[in-house]
């Protein structure tokens, strides 16, 4: 069944989302802009709480612009899987999603060696208060990592925290 043979009304409309060629390269374009200006604050992260809010607030745009880039292109290539553009843009905006993931994958370090105190403090701002369950989560990751690794060490003995428990 060809796709033009389908009622409108049964058809997605994302194309609302990007009417045109230009408008998906105006936002493959900001997103680059915004990888280029999250990766000014490698190595100066943990300086200021403005660094901080900067560079997760610049993360967080280019993701939010980067899902809608997502959404609509891999969409459009499931319409017709014959159409190569489509095809073309989707993984255009897979290899700018990695390229994303690179560019911010000094954050989580930066802030998990950060004085405790010192960023608990920025978390208590206005602004940054909203980035703590961000923050949280690297710290749950983290200890779920350590876990993990000292369970496949020795599952008889964990020690996390400062905390000893035996298993059974």
């Amino acid at each position: 069944m060809e796709r033009s043979t389908i009622e409108n009304k049964f058809k997605w409309t994302i194309d609302e989302m990007y009417p045109n060629e230009e408008s998906i390269e105006k936002d493959i374009q900001k997103v680059k802009e915004l990888i280029e200006e999250v990766k000014r604050y490698k190595g100066i992260l943990a300086d200021s709480e403005e660094n901080i809010f900067k560079a997760l607030n610049i993360s967080e745009e280019a993701s939010r612009i980067l899902q809608n880039l997502y959404v609509y292109t891999h969409m459009k290539s499931h319409e017709d899987t014959r159409i190569n553009k489509n095809q073309s843009n989707a993984t255009k905006i897979d290899m700018l999603s990695t390229e994303l993931s690179m560019a911010t994958s000094y954050m989580v370090p930066e802030i998990i060696a950060m004085d405790n105190e010192k960023l608990e403090n920025y978390l208590k701002t206005e602004r940054l208060s909203h980035y703590k369950k961000y923050v949280d989560e690297y710290y749950r990751t983290l200890a779920m990592g350590i876990y993990n690794l000292q369970y496949a060490y020795d599952p008889s003995m964990i020690i996390i925290g400062g905390a000893i428990s035996s298993r059974s």
